[in-house]
């Protein structure tokens, strides 16, 4: 019986031809991508030594030796030489020896390849041993720990941005590994498992694997048996990557990184999923919601199948369907409950123009539901407000007003009076002021740094830091041009510096979920840039407008599954983590033109790349529309579980929401994928 577990190391390039050369008895593998790998002969056996990138070392060599045994109790770390060092050809080289640990034979090989045109670094160790071994792991590094640069670490969703991470048990959450950069983004670094393995199938022993850094002091390390347990009979297989960039830009460097990836990896969107057609999907949720059991009357529509609140950010938008519905049908029902939301809506804006997210069905102790700090220091402060209920912004217990959910209230009330106004001819001022008045509000919570805060506390006006904010920066270039007024425009233009230096370029995408904390990571955010970038390129022709979006849309890739998982059965490949703090596969659309946002990228770049993705991740979320009669055509929050982490199955889907099914579909409208 054989299982495997791999390991490998890519670069994203492409290698100068390789010299057969030995230096004081080193050996040297080079190639015209301007990679070199130089192997150190020591005294007593052969270790890794340093890996450089046109004529630099990436980091400080790692001349211990090839791997480390490191004791699961006393955190004991045992490094490992080889014995023999045997060239295959010019880019090839096999690294094999062996050691003795509480009386056990560990024998290991490792195989260091170059691609041939490829900025690619192959690192595959092998491993068994004679008898069981308790207690001790195998650890797979590329530099030492004498740290002669400034790093930064990224691997979704649990570091971005980050100077240590500690992933024990790793999950499958995208490419199964870690970006690792300079904070200038001089030297980009992808190390990772490779994709093709079943790395980490928590049936096997591979689900053990685990992975650390800590600038300074720990170099990037996979570590193979988390707990310590090497068994006998087991030939152990580990393929680590290496993809490197130095181009210096976030516009090139992610680009560059997962082409390469792709080519190595073989990578293909898998099109043979089927659950039905779009058309299918947008009559499933159309039939749903003429009569529905989550519309309540002299409230609106229920968020999900637990939420005892409506979310007030979506009103206009379940108008904006349900008054398509009644231009295409006649039927005077639909304008009728279209007119109803947004009466609904207008009753929660406050004076300062900023909407509520929330009209409760019934009062909820405040106290309890409380739990991010800052929103339990302001009920400290405010010790008679107990309870909520009615209108107010305590989603989830996250008690402020939230600016970039105010901006997409404005933005699609904005939409639906000028839909109004063009097929009735009838000015509905009220709704107008009240978009406009909220815009306003959103504008005046821009931070000094240019960012916009994604959270206001309710009582003090205090900010946030700034976030990511992406239907913000979606919503005000389009609020301009249907006010004209350039102040929401010029807006945008400011907060796209900070955008670029502290989002992009720090790969810390924050602040998307209006439930969560502001600095949470999540993944969702990154189409509102990408539509904000399309926008732009469509209205300056400027070519960086259309690289940063394309650059956004390969960084996602980065953050999804590349293939099926073996050990579940609903589909699994581009599902993604939802977000820092609900660990499960996502497939939905939240806010951010998601779909549609795809379709644009293949028309302006022509890559099919982008049109197989979105078609792909059409089927995946029709996949998970709800057929239970009370929530017919609503979309699950998850799709699958594949870490066991709600502990109900690998098939686990969760809650169903009718709102984010509604934008799924309207998506599908404008798309033109359904009528």
């Amino acid at each position: 019986m054989k299982k495997k577990c791999c390991l490998f190391a890519v670069l994203p390039l492409v290698f100068s031809v390789f010299t057969l050369s030995s230096c004081g008895g080193d050996i040297k593998l080079s190639n015209d991508a301007g990679v070199e790998y130089r192997l150190q002969k020591n005294a007593d056996g052969w270790a890794l030594g340093t890996l450089s990138f046109h004529g630099k070392p990436v980091e400080s060599p790692l001349n211990e030796g090839v791997l480390f045994l490191r004791n699961a109790k006393d955190r004991n770390i045992r490094p490992v030489l080889a014995s023999k060092a045997k060239r295959i050809d010019k880019r090839t080289v096999e690294l094999s020896g062996q050691a003795e640990v509480d009386g056990v034979n560990f024998t290991f090989e490792m195989q260091v390849a170059l691609e041939k045109e490829q900025a690619v670094v192959s690192l595959t160790p092998k491993w068994k041993v004679d008898k069981n071994l308790p207690d001790w792991e195998v650890c797979f590094t590329w530099h030492g720990n004498n740290f002669a640069n400034d790093w930064r670490v990224q691997s979704y969703p649990f570091a971005g941005n980050s100077t240590e991470v500690n992933l024990m048990p790793m999950r499958y959450c995208g490419v199964p590994g870690a970006l690792l950069y300079h904070p200038d983004l001089s030297t980009v670094v992808l190390f990772t498992i490779d994709s093709r393995s079943d790395y980490l199938n928590p049936t096997t022993w591979t689900g053990k694997t685990w992975f650390t850094f800590k600038n300074g002091e720990v170099s990037p390390t996979f570590v193979a048996g988390s707990g310590g347990k090497l068994d006998a009979g087991i030939d152990y297989e580990l393929p680590l990557q290496l993809f490197l960039d130095n181009s210096g830009k976030f516009t090139s460097s992610i680009p560059n990184i997962m082409k390469t990836w792709m080519r190595v990896t073989d990578y293909q969107v898998d099109t043979t999923l089927f659950v039905r057609t779009p058309q299918e999907g947008y009559d499933m949720v159309a039939q749903a919601r003429r009569n529905p059991s989550y519309w309540i009357e002299g409230f609106g529509f229920q968020h999900n199948d637990y939420a005892d609140f409506c979310y007030l950010p979506m009103f206009p938008t379940f108008s904006i369907f349900d008054y398509r519905m009644y231009l295409k049908t006649g039927e005077a029902f639909w304008r009728e409950r279209a007119f109803k939301s947004i009466k609904y809506l207008l009753q929660g804006q406050i004076p300062s123009g900023a909407f509520h997210t929330i009209h409760d069905l019934k009062t909820r102790n405040l106290e309890k539901m409380l739990w991010f700090q800052h929103f339990k220091d302001h009920l400290k402060n405010n010790p008679k407000q107990k309870t909520v209920s009615g209108f107010n912004s305590s989603c989830h217990g996250h008690n402020a007003l939230k600016p970039d959910m105010n901006a997409l209230t404005g933005q699609n009330l904005l939409l639906l009076w000028k839909m109004v106004k063009d097929n009735e001819g009838v000015d509905h001022k009220d709704w107008y002021n009240a978009a406009v008045k909220c815009l306003d509000w959103v504008l005046s919570q821009q931070n000094e740094d240019g960012g916009f805060s994604q959270c206001v506390d309710i009582a003090t006006g205090e900010h946030a830091v700034s976030t990511l904010c992406g239907r913000t920066m979606a919503c005000f270039p389009y609020a301009s041009e249907i006010t004209g007024d350039p102040k929401y425009l010029q807006a945008a233009l400011k907060a796209e510096k900070w955008i670029r230096e502290n989002v992009q370029d720090k790969f810390w995408y924050t602040g998307s979920h209006p439930d969560l904390p502001p600095t949470d990571y999540e993944t969702d955010g990154v189409f509102n840039l990408i539509t904000y970038w399309l926008d732009k390129y469509d209205r300056t022709k400027e070519q960086d407008a259309l690289d940063n979006a394309v650059a956004n849309a390969y960084y996602a890739i980065l953050h999804w599954s590349p293939k099926q998982l073996s050990w579940v059965k609903s589909p699994t490949q581009l599902a993604h983590s939802e977000q820092q703090n609900y660990n499960t596969y996502a497939v939905f659309t939240y806010n951010n033109h998601k779909f549609v946002a795809l379709d644009r990228l293949y028309r302006a770049t022509n890559n099919r790349l982008f049109l197989q993705i979105r078609d792909r991740s059409i089927q995946n979320i029709l996949f998970t529309l709800s057929e239970d009669p009370k929530w017919l055509g609503s979309v699950s929050e998850a799709i699958a579980d594949p870490w066991l982490e709600r502990r109900q199955g690998f098939e686990y889907k969760g809650v169903v929401y009718p709102d984010i099914a509604l934008e799924f579909i309207m998506e599908l409208y404008e798309l033109g994928l359904a009528k």
